[in-house]
């Protein structure tokens, strides 16, 4: 799957310094090894769950 393919090209690429991503605990996970294989470069993740919330100051 190309979506595969470049994740872990980004992941592994030692000019890329911060990785953002939305999506599952797996793929997660997979870009976490990547990572830690190349650069160690900085991972900011929000995995799991399918329910998003948006909360104010009010609420």
């Amino acid at each position: 799957m190309v979506v595969q393919v470049v994740g872990d090209a980004l992941a592994r690429h030692m000019d890329v310094d911060l990785l953002t991503f939305v999506g599952s605990s797996a793929t997660g996970k997979l870009l976490m090894k990547a990572a830690g294989e190349s650069n160690m470069k900085r991972l900011i993740l929000e995995c799991g769950g399918k329910s998003p919330f948006i909360v104010f100051d009010g609420g």
